[in-house]
């Protein structure tokens, strides 16, 4: 019953944007991207370019150490050390949800660091690395 239904305000905590940095060590071929100092703002999910990726690479795993990367799509060629590397998502961060109304409502790019203006029943999908939601009573 819509009647017994709890809202919430939500906070979006982190909508990762695209970075290029140069943190590597050499790689000569294979599935497996080590970095020099671990980068946090690197996720599970995000594509990899650069001089020597190929296109589609993307990280599946980020090993406990936080510096090495497992990736799949095409193996690494030869990646010079301290190459310039973009990571980003393929798709923009969004989320969808429901609303106190019913109402079924996607928001692209939300605003980090703010509360959504809207009161908020079910979250139904989240995209493109969007994290650290936090509902609010």
């Amino acid at each position: 019953n819509q009647g017994y239904w709890k809202e919430y305000n939500l906070y979006i905590g982190t909508t990762p944007a695209s970075f290029t940095i140069q943190n590597n060590v050499a790689v000569t071929g294979g599935q497996t991207l080590t970095l020099n100092t671990p980068d946090p703002r690197i996720q599970v999910g995000m594509t990899v370019g650069g001089i020597g990726i190929p296109a589609g690479v993307t990280v599946t795993v980020i090993a406990a150490n936080k510096t090495t990367l497992t990736v799949t799509g095409a193996a690494i060629g030869t990646l010079a050390a301290n190459a310039l590397l973009t990571y980003s998502f393929s798709v923009l961060p969004s989320i969808s949800l429901t609303t106190i109304s019913n109402e079924a409502i996607t928001i692209t790019n939300p605003a980090q660091g703010f509360v959504l203006p809207i009161s908020v029943v079910e979250i139904t999908a989240v995209t493109g690395g969007l994290t650290n939601l936090i509902a609010l009573e």
